[in-house]
């Protein structure tokens, strides 16, 4: 009987981790991303900060993290931050810069 409760316990679990999320992506309108100007030499690495404010008063944003920079290559993995609804935080991530040199400039 025990080993019929574990059973269906893992199974519960198992089926529970798979939902999947049924709210809808940021909306780029809800959100106002500022960073600080960069001065930086090409190929040096430099850590980068930037405030996202979340507009949407009513839902929060889990999870936020850096992907991309334009430009700039991530180096490791940048912080991840929860913004509740209406709040300001700052995610951290460290960039270095490729050569500023492109053909045809």
């Amino acid at each position: 009987m025990k080993k019929f409760l574990v059973l269906i316990l893992l199974v519960s679990v198992i089926f529970v981790s798979g939902c999947e999320s049924t709210k809808s992506p940021v909306d780029s309108e809800d959100l106002d991303v500022s960073t600080e100007p960069l001065i930086i030499k090409e190929f040096n690495e430099q850590d980068v900060s930037v405030s996202i404010f979340n507009n949407n008063s009513v839902q929060a944003i889990d999870a936020v993290s850096v992907s991309s920079f334009d430009l700039f290559t991530i180096v490791g993995s940048s912080s991840q931050v929860n913004i509740p609804a209406g709040k300001r935080a700052s995610v951290s991530f460290r960039v270095i810069v490729p050569s500023f040199f492109y053909p045809g400039n």
